[in-house]
């Protein structure tokens, strides 16, 4: 091994820990925000509780009779419109991408679904007792949409990181939207769009044939 060889090989490893090292640190700065937010809706569920008529309608609505009464295509639309708000949120963190503003932006919609999902969950958990095997509805229901944060951090993340890409890009390249790496970034972004889509499906497909039932 030459003595050029080996600093370049050095050169490179050190390049590779310092993009790991970028990676690991968005990823786990998402993360904490992400927990915040649980924890802001965790709090504000407490503070604004819903009534029990409202809440037991909610249930029912959601757990019990989702698909009730509904053919095929509607079905369908149905589930479209359940999983079309993950699906806007990571096209948003995708488009933020292409910005200076992909910080600011994902970190918004990170806050703002976790405090969703935190305030949702909190405020129909009291519910669970008033449906026929309660819990595993409600674990269900955060199973699906934890993962479908994961997706979220996991396309804020890329998209930070893209965002620098992207400056290079614009500097080297005419038409940067068609260069490879960009090309790359909207395939993963839209295999990320396309798990949380399945999941919402799949969560509604386990709903339907547990036949919840309001006690």
């Amino acid at each position: 091994m030459t003595e050029e060889y080996r600093r370049q090989l050095c050169a490179r490893i050190t390049r590779l820990n310092e993009t790991d090292y970028l990676y690991i640190k968005r990823i786990v700065k998402m993360s904490f925000l992400c927990l915040f937010a649980l924890f802001c809706g965790a709090i504000i569920s407490g503070l604004i509780p819903c009534d029990s008529e409202t809440l037991d309608a909610l249930c029912e609505a959601h757990f019990c009779a989702f698909f009730d009464g509904l053919g095929p295509l509607d079905a369908v639309r149905s589930a479209v419109r359940f999983a079309l708000p993950d699906l806007l949120c990571i096209a948003s963190v995708a488009f933020f991408g292409y910005t200076m503003l992909a910080f600011a932006g994902s970190s918004v919609l990170i806050f703002f679904g976790g405090a969703r999902l935190g305030y949702c969950f909190f405020s129909l958990l009291p519910a669970a007792n008033h449906i026929e095997n309660g819990t595993f509805a409600f674990v269900l229901f955060a199973v699906c949409k934890l993962l479908v944060l994961i997706a979220l951090v996991f396309a804020a993340s890329e998209a930070e990181g893209f965002s620098y890409v992207c400056r290079d890009i614009y500097g080297k390249r005419r038409f940067a939207l068609l260069s490879e790496k960009s090309v790359r970034y909207v395939v993963l972004m839209t295999s990320t769009a396309g798990f949380t889509a399945l999941i919402n499906v799949i969560y509604l497909i386990f709903l339907h044939f547990q036949k919840f039932q309001m006690i």
